[in-house]
């Protein structure tokens, strides 16, 4: 039973990692064209992101090369390893908490 549920886990995590980073890379590219076209001027060198009560925070001004960064969705070998290893140890967790309570059960309370 266990082993069924690491496959079917694993499988469906491996499914929702692809599935995940092709839905934010769509996502990413979109929100930047949209940024790009509602951009005044789209040629100059600096982009102004913030509203004028923020630039204390970021200097109100970044690069062309800083703007595309932000919407970079890569995956990086951290990323997938903490998504793995979260995902497995939740699923092992809702899998052997309720096999240990139904081990531990008399036969005759398991029907009931």
């Amino acid at each position: 039973m266990l082993l069924e549920v690491v496959v079917i886990a694993l499988s469906s995590m491996l499914l929702a990692l692809f599935a995940s980073q092709f839905a934010a890379e769509a996502l990413s590219t979109h929100l930047l064209q949209n940024d790009l076209i509602s951009m005044e001027n789209p040629v100059d060198e600096r982009f102004s992101l913030f509203p004028p009560e923020l630039t204390w925070f970021y200097g109100g001004q970044m690069t062309a090369d800083e703007f595309i960064a932000q919407y970079d969705v890569s995956l990086t070998r951290e990323a997938v390893v903490l998504f793995f290893g979260v995902g497995g140890l939740t699923v092992l967790l809702a899998t052997v908490i309720p096999v240990v309570y139904i081990v531990r059960l008399q036969p005759k309370k398991v029907l009931l």
